[in-house]
Formats: C-alpha cells, structure tokens, sequence
C-alpha cells in the first residue's frame, strides 16, 4: 500500500513500478516499431535502470539514438551491450554502422566491421551480410580506401581512383 501511495504522490501507478526490465524493453521495442524512438529511449532507459546487465536493452536504445542522428550515444550503448554480451551479433553490425554515422578512419570501420562478420560467422547467421556489405562500401567509398573483404582484419590500402573495386564474395 505504501507503494501505491507513493507512486500516486508522484503521478504514477503502483502497477507501473511492477515493471520488469523485460517487460519495458518490450514496451520500448513497440514504441520502437511505431517510429517512437524517444518514447522507445525512455523506455530502455528504464529498463536499464532496473537490470544493468540488460544487453538487449542497451543495444536497442543504442539503435534509437542513432536513427535519432545521436550516433556518439549509440557507440556507448553498443559498447556496453558488447562488453556484457561478446557474442551478440546485432551489436556489433550495429557499432560498425555506428562508426561509418561517425566518419570514424576506414582502418576503425573496417575493423568493426571485420569483426562484426567474424561474430557473425561464430554464430552460424548471414542475416547481416548484405548490411555489412553496404557498409564496407560506404566506408570504401568516403574513405578512398580499397579492402578485401574478409572475417579477419582487412588489409587496407588508399586509393588514387576513387571508384570502389568489388568484394570477394567468399567467406
């Protein structure tokens, strides 16, 4: 009762503070699918206030702030999704994609990005291939650099052309 109380003295309910993390990361995952992203943000954060081990949370906040063009936010969260949940594939694509939204060096990107494919591969899933792709040659692109595309790190060399040369489709 006490708890009802105190919720209503600060404009809440006592059944909104009975949210698990899970339960407000689903919430925010629909205000996410509603192109909510603040509302989806806040919603994650709470979350994360709840359980700091949540890595679907921090990695999904993450992913709202950079459709909101807050890429430096987004690096932190994919950060700490990585450092509590190595083998998370979504937030490695996600950090890579991250550092391209930052015009971080190619040798960084490509880096990000060889890893992300190497995760990718650990986990036995190519659902992120054809975005890491385009992302390689995003990078390739802005940066004038050329790479072969592998699951270790590239190795880079700059280019004087600044026409991209196509990928090696093997893996």
């Amino acid at each position: 009762k006490l708890c009802a109380i105190y919720e209503r003295a600060k404009g809440g309910t006592y059944h909104h503070a009975l949210h698990t993390a899970g339960e407000l990361r689903e919430q925010g995952n629909m205000k996410f699918k509603s192109v909510e992203y603040a509302d989806a943000i806040r919603l994650y954060s709470r979350a994360l206030q709840q359980d700091r081990t949540d890595y679907r949370s921090f990695s999904n906040r993450g992913l709202c702030y950079l459709k909101l063009g807050q890429a430096a936010r987004a690096r932190r969260d994919f950060e700490n999704c990585i450092k509590l949940a190595p083998m998370f594939t979504k937030a490695h694509v996600r950090l890579a994609l991250t550092a391209d939204a930052l015009r971080e060096p190619a040798d960084v990107c490509l880096k990000l990005i060889a890893t992300a494919r190497k995760v990718a591969k650990e986990n036995n899933t190519h659902d992120f291939d054809a975005q890491l792709d385009r992302c390689e040659r995003a990078v390739r692109h802005r940066t004038g650099t050329t790479t072969t595309r592998t699951t270790s790190a590239p190795t880079t060399t700059t280019s004087t052309n600044s026409s991209s040369s196509s990928s090696s489709s093997s893996r």
